[in-house]
């Protein structure tokens, strides 16, 4: 039988095995009470978002309120270890939304939208952004809620990772994939992704002076919040097998 979980704003190492703690997360509180409809006595799994959970029985139910009784403390350890940081061009509101969850899904640490030359949604409602990670990291049993931040230009982006010691552009005029291994002995990587219509000439050019490593995914030119998948999850899968 499967056990729901649900990150909750509790730091689990202050705690230990027999505490009790209250949630009163309105949304946490209508999942379990009127939409799974648990009861008394039921069990649940809570996560902090910051690699630690906690089995938890639920005590007492009220109205606005949860009581639970926490069990067996652990750390997750299913995090893939690398920092994986995204940088995305901002996308028509769905396709930017399945960047979110399908990217939190495969491991990124951090995701942080782009407003590159031909981006064309700029607006965000950060509120659902987050919504959108967190339930995406409750589902696929993480221990760790990426780090979502506010939108940022292009050339901004490229001054702040010049700085840093791997950065992957993903463009199909780049080196294949295959070919090349920039993240060899690194504890960090950062992917780039384009926009609808993908990277301009003088963007590819400036990611180039910035030395960013210019990689194709394939012989395919795929949509961007594939590419972003895609990326994110190969990266992860590497540093699994490496």
């Amino acid at each position: 039988m499967k056990v729901h979980r649900f990150i909750i704003d509790l730091p689990l190492f202050d705690h230990k095995e027999g505490d009790f703690v209250s949630v009163e997360n309105k949304e946490i509180i209508d999942q379990v009470k009127n939409v799974l409809k648990l009861k008394v006595g039921e069990s649940i799994i809570i996560l902090d978002g910051k690699l630690f959970e906690a089995e938890a029985t639920i005590v007492h139910s009220i109205k606005d309120s949860l009581e639970l009784l926490i069990g067996r403390i652990s750390q997750n350890r299913k995090e893939i270890g690398m920092c994986v940081v995204l940088y995305a061009s901002l996308l028509k509101k769905e396709n930017f939304e399945l960047v979110l969850q399908k990217t939190t899904e495969v491991g990124v640490s951090e995701i942080h939208p782009i407003i590159s030359e031909r981006t064309v949604k700029t607006g965000v409602r950060e509120d659902r952004f987050l919504k959108i990670i967190k339930e995406a990291a409750e589902q696929s049993e993480r221990g760790y809620v990426p780090r979502l931040s506010s939108p940022q230009s292009f050339k901004d982006v490229c001054n702040i990772l010049s700085k840093e010691e791997c950065v992957i552009m993903c463009d199909p005029r780049g080196e294949e994939w295959k070919n090349i291994d920039p993240w060899s002995g690194v504890s960090c990587v950062n992917i780039l992704i384009g926009p609808e219509g993908g990277w301009t000439d003088y963007e590819i050019e400036y990611g180039k002076k910035c030395g960013f490593c210019i990689v194709s995914l394939g012989s395919f030119v795929l949509r961007a919040e594939t590419a972003s998948i895609i990326a994110s999850f190969l990266v992860g899968k590497l540093n699994k097998s490496s």
